[in-house]
């Protein structure tokens, strides 16, 4: 299938693609349509905790992001029509996924095109200003490092937030075999911090709810997980694959961490040793590549 009636989200002008009508629908739709979400969610949702959420004002909710169906397990449990900022342009014009997620209020955002990475905050802003909620996955792709509870934030959220006096609410998701376990942190106002300081407040939020989470709902000792004599990191190699091969289009890993956020005053390892893909190796430069040398 390909949805071309939805090639209107792609435009980068906030008047094109948000309207108080529009907006006004879909606040109606989530109330009408929220219990066969719920019906339709391959998971069983708990929400392990509610922080204290005001109601009545302008809310920015942020989720951590790792598995096919947290979106809409974010979208159920904020029980507030909420649009959400959506990447995926394949699944918005390739897939019923994305005929829903208009249905429901998505702001569609090119991860590739810096123009539209720009226009997605002024196109927030404007369905903000017709009352209603913004979800954002900060981290901007999947979680599937190995030793980050949640990856660095970008600041979308935050120049959100200082335009519209919104609220931030911090959303942890966490799932074990088909349960997915939430918690909702206490809404909190960024506005006295910099960008810099928003973001790892947050950041530290979402990394404190996520680890309860995972404290509470996945505690196995390293006996249980090698029973089967294979290495911890065999088993989570596995379960990534499970999780890649979830989606109706392949997330493919490599894609996906070109996507999260990168501090230019880290250096990953590949980048410092990259060089050694341009050395020639001869007899003189052969003690570049030993072992010792590379550690």
């Amino acid at each position: 299938m390909y949805n071309k009636f939805l090639e209107h989200l792609l435009s980068n002008d906030p008047d094109e693609v948000v309207s108080r009508k529009g907006v006004k629908k879909r606040k109606f739709r989530y109330a009408l349509l929220r219990p066969l979400l719920i019906l339709f969610n391959p998971y069983r949702q708990h929400i392990v905790k509610e922080g204290d959420i005001p109601k009545g004002v302008p809310k920015i909710f942020v989720a951590t992001h790792g598995f096919k169906d947290d979106i809409l397990n974010s979208i159920i449990a904020i029980k507030e029509q909420s649009y959400f900022l959506f990447g995926n342009i394949e699944m918005l014009l390739k897939s019923i996924d994305g005929v829903l997620s208009h249905i429901f209020g998505a702001c569609v955002v090119d991860r590739l095109d810096p123009k539209s990475r720009a226009a997605a905050v002024p196109k927030m802003e404007r369905i903000m200003g017709f009352g209603t909620n913004i979800l954002i996955f900060p981290e901007a792709a999947w979680n599937l490092t190995d030793a980050e509870l949640v990856m660095k934030l970008f600041g979308g959220f935050y120049e959100l937030a200082k335009r519209t006096g919104a609220l931030v609410v911090p959303l942890a998701l966490h799932v074990e075999v088909k349960n997915c376990y939430i918690l909702k942190g206490d809404a909190f106002d960024v506005s006295g911090h910099s960008s810099a300081e928003a973001r790892m407040i947050t950041r530290d939020k979402l990394a404190t709810l996520k680890y309860e989470l995972m404290e509470r709902y996945s505690n196995y000792s390293r006996a249980e997980l090698e029973a089967d004599g294979r290495p911890l990191a065999k088993h989570w190699e596995e379960y990534k694959a499970k999780l890649k091969n979830e989606p109706k289009f392949s997330v493919i890993e490599e894609i996906e961490r070109g996507f999260a956020y990168k501090d230019k005053n880290i250096v990953s390892s590949c980048e410092a040793f990259a060089h050694l893909q341009d050395i020639k190796l001869t007899r003189d430069t052969a003690f570049l590549f030993n072992r010792r040398t590379l550690e």
